[in-house]
């Protein structure tokens, strides 16, 4: 599964790119598959990619800290249930794209989400 969406590399979203790079079983899988693609003589275009990103990406960029709970999710007058985890989700994708820095900005975010998306 990760050799997959690492085959999917490069994405527009950035956020896309970092939740790939940091999941689970991310490193082994692109050291596979580049040893795979180079004996294969494959196209390396997307371990390229990956490798250049986490050579300049930090644990940080990869998983910033929670700015927020799900109890300001609720806070901000956002449904409880599958809206919270949409929500957080959504809150921590614009940190990966550096849109989100802080908390406030975070709660600003919560302000205009829309729960049904």
């Amino acid at each position: 599964e990760a050799a997959e969406a690492i085959k999917g590399l490069p994405d527009p979203d950035v956020a896309v790119e970092k939740r790939v790079l940091r999941a689970s079983g991310a490193s082994g899988a692109l050291a596979v598959l580049g040893a795979w693609l180079e004996v294969t003589r494959g196209d390396r275009a997307c371990v390229d990619h990956a490798l250049k990103r986490l050579s300049f990406w930090s644990k940080g960029d990869l998983f910033p800290g929670q700015l927020i709970t799900g109890d300001d999710v609720l806070g901000a007058g956002i449904p409880g249930g599958p809206a919270v985890g949409r929500a957080l989700s959504a809150v921590e994708d614009e940190q990966l794209r550096n849109h989100i820095t802080t908390r406030e900005e975070a709660l600003e975010f919560l302000r205009s989400f829309d729960p049904s998306s």
